[in-house]
C-alpha cells in the first residue's frame, strides 16, 4: 500500500491510510511497467487526483518522478509541471514518454551533459550513470532495466528490423559503453560478446578518444549485410563525436523496434471538444 492524498480544490488535504483503508482508492497491483519501471502508477489515477486538486495554469512539483505519470498528467491537464530525478534512466524514459504521447513538445532539461566536459564531468563522478545517458542518447535499451551490477560485456541493446526479400527480419547490436580508458583488447571483447550473444552489430562507445588502432581493429573485422546494404561490424564511437554529431551509428535505423510501449496519443484538456 501507498498513502495517497486526497484533495479538492479549497479543502484541505488528508491523508488516507495506516489501518483505516476504507476511503483509499483500491487499484489492481498488476500494471504494465513502462520502460521497466518497477512501480508505476495508473494515468487515470493521477489525472483525477491532479484535477480535483489543482486548477488549470498551475504548477505540479513531482521530486520523484520515476516514469513520468505525474508529469504525463500534467501536461494533459494544461498544468504547469516540475518532474525531478537523480538517475538519467528516468529523465530519458520520461523525455520519450512526453515525446510519444504529445509530438511536437518541447521539454526544457537540466541537468544532462551539453558538452563533452560535461560528459567526461559524469563518466569521472558515476560511470553507471554516464552509461544510462549515453545509451538515453542513443534510443538504446539498458541491460537489465538499467540496475547496477556485472554487465557481462553488454551495456545495452539495439533492437531493429530490415527487410531480406519479401521477409521482415529482426536483428541486435549490443552496446557497451566505456567511461575510463580503453584499448584494443576492449573492441576484442565487444567481438567475443556480438558472437556469444548471436549478435548482428556491436558498438562501443568510449569517454576517452578511442586509439587508431581500436579504430582499424575493429574495421578489420569486416561488415554485415542487412536488407540491401552493409554496415561495419564492430563501431568503435568517440563520445566527443556522437554529442558534435561527427559521427553517427550504422544500423537500419529506419526500422528500429521501440522498447518502451509507446504511449497513446493525447489531447490536452483545453484541446478537448465540448461533449468529449
Amino acid at each position: 500500500w501507498e498513502a495517497i492524498i486526497e484533495a479538492s480544490v479549497g479543502k484541505p488535504a488528508c491523508w488516507h491510510g495506516g489501518t483505516d483503508r476504507t476511503n483509499v482508492l483500491r487499484c489492481s497491483k498488476v500494471i504494465p511497467q513502462v520502460g521497466g519501471h518497477p512501480t508505476p502508477k495508473p494515468l487515470p489515477l493521477l489525472v483525477d487526483i491532479l484535477r480535483a486538486g489543482s486548477a488549470p495554469g498551475a504548477m505540479v512539483l513531482d521530486p520523484f518522478c520515476g516514469c513520468g505519470t505525474t508529469v504525463h498528467a500534467a501536461e494533459k491537464l494544461n498544468r504547469s509541471w516540475i518532474g525531478i530525478d537523480i538517475t538519467h534512466l528516468a529523465i530519458n524514459l520520461i523525455r520519450t514518454r512526453l515525446d510519444d504521447a504529445f509530438p511536437g513538445i518541447e521539454i526544457e532539461i537540466h541537468g544532462l551533459p551539453a558538452s563533452y566536459a560535461g560528459a567526461l564531468e559524469l563518466a569521472r563522478a558515476d560511470k553507471h550513470e554516464f552509461e544510462l545517458w549515453v545509451l538515453g542518447e542513443m534510443d538504446a535499451m539498458p541491460f537489465r532495466g538499467g540496475r547496477r551490477g556485472a554487465d557481462t560485456g553488454i551495456d545495452g541493446y539495439l533492437f531493429f528490423r530490415y527487410l531480406e526479400g519479401e521477409k521482415v527480419l529482426d536483428g541486435k547490436a549490443v552496446v557497451e559503453v566505456k567511461g575510463g580508458g580503453t584499448g584494443v583488447k576492449d573492441v576484442g571483447y565487444l567481438d567475443a560478446v556480438v558472437e556469444r550473444e548471436m549478435a548482428d552489430l556491436g558498438i562501443l562507445v568510449s569517454a576517452l578518444k578511442p586509439s587508431k588502432k581500436m579504430y582499424e581493429h575493429a574495421a578489420g573485422r569486416g561488415t554485415v549485410t542487412l536488407g540491401t546494404r552493409e554496415y561495419p561490424r564492430l563501431q568503435v564511437i568517440w563520445v566527443k563525436d556522437l554529442m558534435e554529431n561527427r559521427a553517427r551509428l550504422e544500423y537500419p535505423e529506419a526500422g528500429r523496434i521501440e522498447y518502451t510501449k509507446t504511449a497513446p496519443k493525447h489531447q490536452r484538456e483545453d484541446q478537448l471538444k465540448l461533449g468529449d
